[in-house]
């Protein structure tokens, strides 16, 4: 192409939050050779406003996660109607959502609109191969470009065991659902090696797990840098990533396991269809069941194994700043735009 990509993005997600920073703003950003980012909607308060003439300039236009509603439909309609290249992305399984999720409500009646839009896309993207077949009755053009990390943010080397095992979970209040599905298994842990750990929770804790003498709880990080920020100060050892299993959770990528593994931590993670296309179990993490006695065995053993443990967290790193570097991520995900679009940027 002898000039960029204009995309333009319908989106109303917070510029602090990890869908608009991790799918949109990064990789975006080191694409500036390649595509010119047009902000096509802002939202002030509850007031949505959308640029028709940046719309109308783009090559294409992305549509992301809630932002097809009853509010916004007359737009998307016209976008239909005009022919332009529409792509639909979303990171989680909106048409399925957890009771759980802070935006439940607002998802269940943005649901018939996401299913016209996926429905009428040129393409849909996703990260996850299990989203992709989440989304399959409604769409035949469905990519999947997995979650990938800015490096620069995250990165802090693998440290080697010294003292005190850090134990820790990075989350927000919503997840104390997911946190509470290892609650006994930590308890018994504490119990059997209360000498050779240190607990840390960010963002949420349990009122059980709050109440173990020396563990730390941080606040929830303000925006999405200040959760790389709050990770690698936090200086976690074994990092836990559990996951109640729900229709939603079973298609989550693996961000956390990006972020967890970026940070030098070993980790364990649910044993879930969307986790395991990103952790190999064994080499790069261990996956666990929803059975308490799974994850107490596997917090033990790499608490008690500092080989392991390190040797787990180093092969992370190390695929993560190979294969999902921001770089790579961002280049996926140009390719995949580049191809929707390509007949309107020839003409």
């Amino acid at each position: 192409m002898s000039r960029c990509l204009r995309v333009a993005v319908l989106s109303l997600e917070a510029e602090t939050s990890a869908s608009w920073y991790v799918r949109i703003l990064a990789p975006m950003a080191a694409l500036r050779h390649r595509i010119e980012l047009l902000l096509g909607a802002c939202r002030e308060g509850a007031n949505v406003s959308v640029d028709l003439d940046i719309i109308d300039h783009a090559d294409l236009v992305l549509v992301q996660r809630l932002f097809p509603a009853r509010a916004t439909w007359a737009v998307i309609e016209s976008l239909i109607q005009s022919g332009k290249p529409l792509v639909y992305e979303a990171e989680d399984a909106l048409l399925d959502p957890d009771r759980a999720d802070p935006d439940y409500l607002r998802t269940r009646l943005c649901r018939p609109y996401i299913i016209d839009l996926i429905r009428s896309a040129h393409a849909v993207i996703v990260p996850t191969a299990a989203l992709r077949h989440a989304y399959s009755d409604y769409s035949e053009s469905i990519h999947v470009v997995p979650h990938s990390l800015n490096e620069s943010l995250w990165l802090r080397p693998v440290q080697e065991p010294v003292g005190p095992v850090v134990v820790g979970f990075l989350g927000c209040p919503s997840d104390v659902g997911n946190l509470a599905l290892i609650e006994d298994s930590l308890l018994t842990a504490y119990d059997r090696l209360r000498d050779q750990i240190r607990l840390v929770f960010i963002g949420c804790v349990t009122p059980k797990l709050a109440a173990i003498p020396g563990m730390q709880v941080l606040p929830e990080p303000m925006d999405y840098p200040a959760r790389a920020g709050a990770l690698r100060e936090a200086g976690i050892d074994l990092a836990l990533a559990p996951l109640r299993d729900t229709a939603m959770n079973r298609c989550r990528g693996g961000l956390s396991w990006l972020e967890y593994s970026a940070c030098g931590s070993a980790g364990i993670y649910s044993d879930l269809a969307g986790i395991r296309e990103s952790v190999t179990d064994g080499r790069t993490g261990l996956l666990a069941g929803s059975s308490s006695v799974e994850w107490s065995r596997a917090i033990e053993t790499l608490v008690r194994d500092p080989q392991q443990r390190t040797s787990l967290a180093r092969a992370a790193q190390e695929e993560v700043l190979s294969r999902h570097a921001i770089g790579a991520g961002a280049a996926r995900l140009a390719e995949t735009l580049e191809v929707v679009a390509k007949p309107t940027a020839e003409d």
